[in-house]
């Protein structure tokens, strides 16, 4: 505890020295097991940060924008009454070691308790004290999801989480969906944080970032070249529908999957039966684009006449929902390690007996690395 701020600022100098010199100590000493990896992994990772608090604390003493350090200083020289301003600074500190008396400077082993006797990270048991991700949730959410699959396994989940062009455009338009990526982020950067507590991951989320403006600025990100913005073109350019006297006829001569094409080029909903899309598209029949009911258009489907402003609306909801896609690929791509480790363990676990498993359970799960 210091009482002037020139104390203090040499007290913040020692306090970096000491975590300085303790994070050396400590990578001297290799950790072998995982758990001993892990452990001091956080203990030099919380001793970076407070050294970062600490700097930035001290950079904000030497720039000095309310003048208190200079006033400080200029003190100490007691200007033409030295004596003076010796003796008010001599009952100062009398009266501060009065007010704290028998408080001394912590040691060494003190100061760096807090550090060795901190609370280690928390793992699912699926996890493994983050051997293996835990993707239940996010699974059961894609199974359940209309952009999902209900018989989309868990192992063939693991193998698709970060592939999202197969998923149709019309359903990545949906808060379903925004809140399923969201979940995604949230969970793979806290499970990064977790297990390579030394990997800043902001600094390397930003470059992913400044890559993912590059690119979708070029139209270079896969599914999202037209930028989430689809031309609508007249239903003539894939099926002529002034050729045909019911849907029927329609339906029958050019078949189901033309129908469908002929939706997506016109930027119309896809989804629904056979039936409901070959109705939609036959509603367009002898209608331009402009005259078309809105209700039918796909989000991102951009009319002739639209203005300006809706169209950037629309570009930056997709920008949103492409950036969160690239954000869960970024993030799995530094989990590669973790997430090949958990194909394996979900195959292994397929062929083994409940015996086993319950055996395997039983297992310390710390191990050399």
């Amino acid at each position: 505890m210091a009482s002037t701020l020139l104390e203090r600022t040499r007290e913040s100098h020692e306090e970096i020295e000491r975590l300085e010199r303790a994070i050396c100590a400590d990578f001297r000493n290799e950790a072998v097991t995982h758990k001993e990896r892990l452990a001091q992994n956080h203990r030099v990772r919380s001793m970076l940060d407070d050294t970062a608090d600490k700097s930035k604390r001290l950079r904000a003493v030497y720039e000095d924008a309310d003048g208190v350090r200079k006033e400080e200083i200029e003190a100490l020289g007691g200007g033409s009454n030295v004596f003076s301003a010796f003796y008010d600074r001599l009952k100062e500190t009398r009266d501060y070691h009065k007010q704290f008396a028998g408080y001394h400077a912590p040691l060494s082993d003190e100061f760096l308790r807090q550090y060795r006797d901190g609370k280690p990270p928390e793992f699912s048991g699926e996890e493994a004290s983050g051997r293996y991700l835990d993707l239940h949730a996010h699974h059961r959410q894609f199974q359940n999801a209309p952009f999902g699959s209900k018989d989309c396994e868990y192992i063939a989940y693991l193998s698709v989480v970060g592939d999202f062009e197969p998923i149709p455009r019309e359903k990545k338009f949906t808060k379903a969906y925004e809140e399923y990526l969201s979940g995604l982020v949230g969970y793979l950067r806290g499970f990064h944080a977790r297990v390579k507590p030394l990997v800043f991951l902001d600094t390397v989320t930003r470059k992913a970032e400044e890559e993912f403006e590059e690119r979708w600025a070029s139209g270079a990100i896969p599914g999202w070249e037209d930028k989430g913005l689809v031309a609508v073109k007249s239903n003539a350019d894939v099926v002529d529908l002034d050729a045909f006297d019911s849907a029927a006829e329609m339906e029958t001569a050019v078949g189901t999957e033309k129908v469908k094409e002929a939706l997506a080029s016109m930027g119309l909903k896809q989804g629904g039966t056979p039936t409901q899309r070959r109705d939609r598209l036959w509603s367009t029949r002898g209608k331009s684009p402009g005259e078309i009911d809105k209700k039918l258009f796909a989000k991102g489907a951009v009319c002739a006449g639209s203005d300006v402003a809706d169209a950037e609306k629309k570009e930056e909801r997709a920008k949103g929902v492409a950036g969160a896609e690239g954000r869960v690929v970024t993030l799995l791509e530094h989990l590669r390690q973790q997430l090949e480790a958990t194909k394996g363990n979900v195959e292994k676990k397929a062929t083994l007996s409940l015996a086993e498993l319950e055996a395997e359970a039983e297992e310390d799960d710390d191990w050399v690395e």
